[in-house]
């Protein structure tokens, strides 16, 4: 849906890489929901249809969408640094919870910065744009929200930046959101963040 040519003459490797970004993110999250769709109508049909085959076939499609996902995330890495330093961290953000809108336009997806707060170098702004980016893929691929927003605050006591990641969907308790959840806590904690996950008891 976007008319303008691409890539475009004047994009930098950042805007490149944004927009790879965005339309990989937004064509696997589509492949993605498809797949839980034909799980979901496959269960719906009841014992005596035997869904095993339909079931099944979702599930290749799942695991294939997250490999692809993986690979696309592992061979865009290398450019991260450059689509932070192209544009302030807000600006960034802003860009990533357009492509999430792209990817699930039934969810309303908003971006808040508290007063006082701000990166200490550029490292530390990649380092928040994978964080945040690592979670909204989370919110669009199992959530199943109506909205989701991601605020940034500033902790004056300690120093520290702090980013919520917040939704109202009732979640997905599968295998596959689980071990996805844990990736995303173990490449956190290796960077030195902490993770803090709570679900309202109406879901989120």
């Amino acid at each position: 849906g976007d008319p303008a040519p691409w890539p475009r003459a004047a994009e930098g490797p950042g805007g490149i890489a944004r927009r790879l970004m965005g339309r990989l993110d937004a064509a696997l999250v589509a492949v993605r929901l498809t797949a839980m769709q034909v799980a979901r109508q496959a269960d719906a049909t009841g014992p005596a249809a035997d869904p095993s085959s339909a079931t099944q076939t979702a599930a290749r499609i799942l695991a294939l969408a997250d490999q692809a996902q993986a690979a696309g995330d592992a061979l865009l890495e290398p450019l991260r640094p450059r689509i932070v330093d192209e544009q302030v961290l807000d600006a960034a953000l802003a860009e990533l919870l357009q492509a999430c809108a792209r990817a699930q336009p039934s969810c309303a997806f908003s971006l808040h910065q508290e007063p006082g707060f701000a990166c200490a170098d550029g490292a530390q702004a990649t380092e928040l744009h994978r964080a945040v980016q690592g979670a909204l893929s989370l919110v669009v691929a199992h959530a199943q929200a109506s909205q989701a927003s991601v605020r940034l605050q500033a902790v004056p006591a300690s120093g520290e930046v702090r980013v919520v990641v917040s939704d109202n969907g009732a979640g997905e308790t599968s295998s596959g959101a689980a071990a996805r959840l844990a990736r995303l806590r173990e490449a956190l904690t290796a960077r030195g963040a902490r993770v803090d996950l709570t679900q309202a008891s109406t879901g989120g």
